[in-house]
Formats: structure tokens, sequence, C-alpha cells
């Protein structure tokens, strides 16, 4: 994944997504620190990038293998999670039908989907100590399961993903 100096900065989650139609790319949050539905907190400084990096850095429509919609360009870790800037590719020449990279970047761009999950695999999961129910944001999920080291295998852009920041 090549970096792009020009690259949008994103520091704070809440402005988690930034979608640019003419340069077909999409800045986002892929992962934070906030506890999921699943009473999870998959720590962004435990995720182990190697495999998805090497696999081509595929990314998916909510999640649905056979459907294809962009390639990771760059991603990061910072203090607020994992940032990654996605490309959409354009339409073949000659293909006929829909394009779902196309549809995917305009619902992104619209504000239409504003989502975007991983998936992962466990490497190391703890029980959340004291210290980690009050550090790690909730938005009313209880911390069940504290996520130290994973695997990233994908991300999707998803309507609706189980961490909402």
């Amino acid at each position: 994944m090549n970096k792009n100096k020009d690259r949008i900065e994103l520091k704070d989650y809440t402005a988690n997504l930034n979608a640019d139609i003419p340069a077909r790319t999409a800045v986002a949050f892929i992962s934070t620190s906030t506890v999921d539905e699943e009473g999870e907190c998959v720590l962004p400084k435990g995720i182990q990038t190697t495999r998805f990096t090497k696999g081509g850095g595929t990314v998916f429509w909510n999640h649905n293998y056979d459907d294809p919609v962009a390639i990771c360009e760059w991603l990061e870790v910072n203090d607020n999670g994992v940032v990654a800037s996605t490309r959409f590719p354009e339409r073949p020449e000659g293909h006929e039908g829909e394009w779902r990279p196309d549809a995917v970047l305009s619902l992104v761009a619209a504000g239409l989907c504003r989502g975007v999950s991983i998936g992962f695999s466990y490497l190391e999961t703890r029980e959340p100590t004291a210290k980690d129910k009050q550090q790690f944001k909730s938005t009313g999920n209880e911390l069940q399961r504290v996520v130290s080291k994973s695997r990233l295998l994908e991300y999707s852009f998803a309507p609706l993903p189980m961490n909402e920041d």
C-alpha cells in the first residue's frame, strides 16, 4: 500500500468519511477502539495488516466476498484507530449493466452509506479490566471482551457496521 503524500488526514473519527467522486477515492476510519455491538473493543494497535496487504487489499460491499468494489491504497494506525484510503475502479470499457463500484462510491459520497466495517480473525483476546471500561468509548454497549491482537482479513463499506465510529 503506497502512502499518498497529498492524502486527506482524518485524525478524529467524528469526521469519519471523506469521499471524492472525481478522484474515485474515499478516506475513512475502518476501525476504532469504540465498544461495538457485540461488546468487543478491537485494539487498533493490535491489528496485523500483512495478510490483508499481501492479498491485494480488496475492499467489499457489506462483507459480500462475491462483491468486491475497491482497492485499499494505504492504511495506517493513529491514536483514534485505523485509517484507510480506498480507490474505486473505473468502469471497464464495454462493461454493460450496473458497475457496483460507481454505486457504492455514490452512496458514500451522498452520505447514504457512512459505515466501514472490518472482517478480522482473533489472535488474542482478554477480559476487560476496570481501566479498559473507563478508557474505551461506549455507545451504550457494555465492554465484554478486548481483542488485543487480530488479523485484518478485509474491510467493507457497510450501511450498518458493528462499530458505529
